[in-house]
């Protein structure tokens, strides 16, 4: 994104910090780099900001919002088996463009960052939860089966960001999601 303008807004700014995130990383999220992005002056920053800091918070209120659009995305799904079948074929579609989260999750000494990987985190594992409880499963073994989804996804990510090209991309994906989806079975009740 490359947008000039003179009358940039805070929100402007905040998605330009986003996709810096997205595709540098927290480092990314800096004055100076976001200015440049935006063909702006560090002066048009700090009308809408006070600090770094501001910023970051308010691309980490983006990132949680993306968190919430899939939920509401996938919620959509009446039947709770298939709502978390398709949230992971979302998700594992999502692991090339991924790497922020990592990213996040290895900066969570920066206080703002700690809470938003805290509170996003939380919220995927308690819609998971909910959804396998739905579906059937007790809570003790919704809760563990959320759990172990969610770090499974983390490692593909972790995995794909270590050994690019591992987690298969084009038509391979498809073959990849269907072993995915095989080896998340046994936390779903049988259809």
């Amino acid at each position: 994104m490359t947008r000039v303008s003179s009358r940039l807004s805070a929100d402007d700014w905040a998605q330009a910090g986003f996709e810096a995130l997205l595709e540098e990383g927290l480092a990314g999220v800096a004055v100076e780099r976001v200015a440049a992005r935006l063909a702006a002056t560090k002066g048009s920053f700090y009308w809408h900001f006070t600090n770094r800091d501001a910023l970051v918070g308010a691309v980490l209120d983006l990132w949680s919002a993306e968190t919430e659009g899939i939920i509401n995305t996938v919620d959509e799904t009446p039947d709770p088996v298939q709502r978390m079948r398709r949230l992971f074929d979302l998700v594992i579609a999502e692991i090339p463009i991924a790497h922020a989260e990592i990213d996040l999750l290895g900066n969570t000494t920066h206080p703002l960052v700690a809470q938003a990987v805290d509170q996003v985190s939380r919220r995927r594992i308690d819609y998971m939860t909910s959804t396998l409880r739905q579906a059937g499963l007790s809570p003790t073994a919704a809760a563990d089966a959320a759990v172990h989804a969610y770090a499974l996804w983390i490692g593909l990510l972790q995995l794909q960001l270590a050994l690019p090209g591992t987690v298969p991309d084009g038509r391979a994906r498809k073959r990849f999601q269907r072993a995915t989806g095989t080896m998340l079975k046994h936390m779903l009740p049988v259809d």
